[in-house]
């Protein structure tokens, strides 16, 4: 729906700034064809970060097992991070990203995920990890796709 609204807004802006041609007086717009090869680029774009951003996710998943250690995480064991994990991620993949503000806090410096990197020997992972979570939460910002 978001993305909808999102190229919805694109066409209406760009219409309504169609370049004149100062000869004939005319004004220019898109073609059907132009128009539908914007939005496949659009979605595209928009789909790659979602996309990307699930993988990124479900790779930290990958590294929560039952035996890590999660001493200096705000998480009681490491079920309850696996669970909480798994149920946003089912979420994500449908389209909704409401709870991924929570991960952005996750990510910042001392916060869970670095905590667990450290206390489990992947930090040096997890410092391109937090980069490219931080660079992906941008774009979804940037193009509405999270508040």
């Amino acid at each position: 729906m978001k993305l909808n609204i999102l190229f919805s807004l694109v066409i209406i802006l760009f219409v309504a700034s169609s370049c004149k041609n100062s000869e004939e007086n005319k004004v220019t717009t898109l073609s059907e064809t132009e128009m539908n090869s914007m939005q496949t680029d659009l979605n595209s774009m928009l789909e790659n970060d979602t996309s990307e951003m699930i993988a990124l996710l479900k790779n930290i998943r990958k590294k929560i097992t039952k035996n890590t250690d999660i001493t200096w995480s705000s998480f009681d064991d490491a079920e309850e991070l696996q669970t909480m994990m798994d149920k946003d991620i089912i979420a994500f993949e449908a389209g909704d990203f409401s709870s991924l503000k929570e991960y952005k806090i996750m990510f910042l410096p001392t916060g869970d995920f670095q905590e667990i990197s450290i206390s489990n020997g992947w930090e040096k992972e997890y410092l391109k990890l937090a980069y490219e979570f931080d660079e992906l939460y941008k774009n979804m910002k940037a193009n509405h796709i999270i508040e």
